[in-house]
């Protein structure tokens, strides 16, 4: 992360006070990855604002979370209680959140067959099925699943219980 240019101005002040006994740093002092002509709202300036804006976004992210494809961050999440398939070979929702103790009901067939699949929180409860199902998930967890069918045309979803 870069410093932003206000702490090293700050930390020429501190060393200029320190230094020598005698000089002092001015506020007019560019930071060293700024050239002196550069304006108040410099690259580096404009940086370190996006990476407080980084910062704050990670804080928002539950710390047991965890990013599975095609779900990258909570805000991919949908409150549902039904995952239908659609005619381009995907889920809606892709992306699943429910309550512990919650259940959705999936939209499976002979075409879209479902099942789980690996790379979720242990005992995932999705089963293997070619019709509709509605699977109880009383512990809370990530839990993939896909239709084997067309999985290689991104064809997979998460169920997050919370």
């Amino acid at each position: 992360m870069r410093v932003p240019a206000l702490l090293l101005v700050a930390a020429g002040l501190v060393t200029g006070a320190c230094g020598d006994g005698g000089a002092t740093a001015t506020l007019d002092a560019a930071p060293a990855d700024v050239a002196a002509d550069a304006p108040r709202d410099s690259t580096a300036q404009q940086d370190a604002a996006a990476d407080l804006v980084t910062d704050a976004t990670a804080d928002q992210i539950p710390a047991n979370f965890v990013a599975i494809a095609p779900c990258p961050d909570p805000t991919a999440y949908a409150a549902a209680t039904q995952v239908s398939t659609s005619v381009d070979n995907r889920y809606t929702p892709a992306c699943v959140r429910v309550a512990a103790g919650g259940a959705v009901t999936f939209e499976a067939s002979v075409a879209h067959p479902l099942e789980a699949r690996a790379g979720g929180s242990v005992g995932n409860p999705i089963p293997t099925q070619s019709d509709p199902a509605t699977v109880a998930f009383p512990t809370p967890g990530f839990f993939p699943f896909l239709c084997p069918e067309h999985v290689d045309q991104g064809m997979i979803g998460v169920v997050w219980v919370e």
